[in-house]
């Protein structure tokens, strides 16, 4: 009788070494958290994220460092900085520059933009995917969650392209969302700088938004329209679901998440008012639109089961 020969036997001996090294190590480290604390390298970190200690998702070694490269996500922490952007080539280049300062891969969604958006994004060094036609902001944030489902990242960040989103708050989010599935940014929490001042019929609107889906979720909500926001992997497949709802992703994509198992929190971001006043709720029309639409979609995704 020959016996079946495991995946093990027909491993190269140095193959093997490693592997029991790195094995020894999560042993060693599981049971002297010191010892772990102590030998806080690169290469550790790999093999013990590589190795999957503990269930769930892939988690940060610590806090994030001020400046310089050690912003940078760990590499066995897959993470996306993805910016849907309409006509912004003022500003696009810079918001790519200051987002790699911590993550090393920047998704720009061009919908379909006229002017040189997609070159001066390609430019800053992110990847571009450009919409034949104009699918409108939701649109957009589909493209982005269905990428990065696809390629298998752990962790999506979703920035706007028009200035108000500051970037350098992006480490808050990476630190965040180890224990969240869906990371808040908010401006309504505390004082963190930036000067923007949400007008006030806006602002009414967001805190009966936010109300609204906090009293269905059970979840704190306290800045339901912020565009800011941190995705883990769970969440990023749910959104590049059909049970998502796609116009706005706002207080109804909230709620259809939580349905769906996903845990939310909020942290303090700084935002900056729009220099070119720009928005997809400005004018009259659009924001009674808005209002309406988002009323209804909060109704229907509510009555809705998973």
């Amino acid at each position: 009788m020959q016996w079946a020969h495991s995946r093990r036997d027909h491993e190269q001996p140095s193959e093997v070494w490693v592997q029991d090294a790195a094995l020894l190590l999560r042993l060693l480290c599981l049971t002297f958290p010191v010892l772990a604390s102590s030998l806080h390298k690169k290469w550790l970190l790999s093999a013990l994220q590589s190795g999957g200690v503990g269930k769930g998702k892939k988690h940060f070694p610590g806090p994030f460092m001020a400046n310089g490269n050690k912003n940078i996500a760990p590499d066995p922490l897959q993470v996306l900085v993805f910016i849907p952007a309409y006509e912004e080539e003022a500003k696009i280049g810079e918001i790519v520059r200051k987002a790699k300062k911590y993550v090393k891969d920047v998704l720009v969604i061009n919908d379909a933009s006229k002017d040189s958006t997609a070159k001066k994004a390609r430019e800053a060094g992110a990847i571009v995917i450009t919409h034949p036609y104009n699918l409108g902001y939701g649109g957009a944030i589909q493209t982005g969650c269905k990428y990065a489902c696809d390629k298998g990242y752990d962790v999506l960040i979703h920035l706007d392209a028009d200035g108000q989103h500051d970037p350098d708050d992006i480490p808050r989010f990476l630190q965040a969302i180890n224990n969240f599935d869906i990371c808040i940014g908010s401006r309504f929490m505390r004082d963190v700088g930036g000067g923007y001042k949400v007008p006030l019929l806006r602002k009414i609107g967001n805190k009966l938004f936010s109300y609204s889906a906090q009293l269905i979720t059970g979840q704190t909500i306290t800045d339901s329209t912020s565009g800011y926001r941190a995705l883990s992997h769970k969440a990023i497949e749910f959104c590049a679901s059909e049970r998502c709802p796609g116009e706005f992703y706002d207080a109804d994509m909230l709620i259809a998440a939580s349905q769906n198992g996903c845990t939310l929190t909020n942290i303090p971001v700084r935002m900056y008012a729009n220099d070119e006043n720009k928005s997809m709720h400005k004018g009259i029309f659009k924001s009674i639109y808005y209002i309406m639409r988002m009323s209804v979609g909060i109704l229907c995704t509510a009555l809705q089961r998973k």
